[in-house]
């Protein structure tokens, strides 16, 4: 029956038996196999160094896992923003994971500043948002303050593969338009600029300039007329 049961797995013709099931598995496993071997890994990529944001140390542990399984030997931790910039003040870094929500600074608030030359690394360094928060206004928050790449909790391997690789091997060019923005080209897409047509405006904020709240109004007592 064993014999049998591998016959059938390395036979070509379709089969949509069990037997049939168990080879495309095996197939599969083979597949995925090589995938994750990291020979197969760019050396423009394993040669890199990363910097993991990221106020949980489960979360960071899983990242830096994850691109070690790709053959990354260079890994940073920082649990916060500030923790960071304090890092990169004596360490170059090439492409950074940043989480969104932090106590503190947050991954929107970093990346803006980095764009504008406010953090001591090169303004163009590729950034990758970990976030949970996939809603709409999320996204443009982080896109208007200039993130490469998003990469969503529950985060998987290969999904953490395919940011690195766009962000290292098929990098969008910086631009800085006439309206204050900073950061890698946005390719908008007419049903994506369609879909947010009619949502309302997210706003990023200097985080630069304190907050100044606006000045009160005077108002003029109403006449009496006798």
């Amino acid at each position: 029956m064993v014999n049998m049961a591998y016959m059938s797995i390395t036979e070509e013709e379709p089969d949509q038996s069990p037997v049939g099931d168990l080879r495309r598995e095996a197939r599969k496993a083979k597949q995925k196999a090589v995938d994750n071997d990291p020979t197969k890994i760019p050396a423009e990529i394993t040669a890199k160094t990363y910097l993991v944001i990221d106020d949980e140390k489960p979360m960071r542990t899983l990242i830096k896992n994850a691109l070690q399984n790709y053959g990354i030997r260079t890994i940073i931790e920082a649990a916060s923003a500030e923790e960071a910039i304090t890092t990169l003040k004596h360490q170059q870094v090439d492409v950074i994971f940043v989480d969104e929500q932090m106590p503190g600074m947050g991954g929107a608030e970093f990346t803006f500043r980095a764009r504008r030359g406010k953090l001591p690394i090169n303004k163009t360094t590729p950034i990758i948002m970990v976030t949970s928060h996939l809603e709409q206004e999320h996204i443009m928050l982080s896109r208007n303050a200039g993130v490469d790449e998003f990469l969503a909790k529950p985060v998987s391997a290969s999904a953490l593969y395919k940011r690195v690789y766009n962000s290292v091997m098929a990098q969008r060019p910086f631009v800085e338009d006439a309206d204050g923005y900073r950061g890698p080209e946005r390719r908008w897409l007419k049903s994506e600029a369609a879909a947010i047509a009619n949502r309302p405006k997210v706003e990023v904020h200097d985080f630069n300039k304190p907050k100044t709240s606006p000045k009160p109004t005077s108002k003029t007592e109403p006449k009496v007329t006798k």
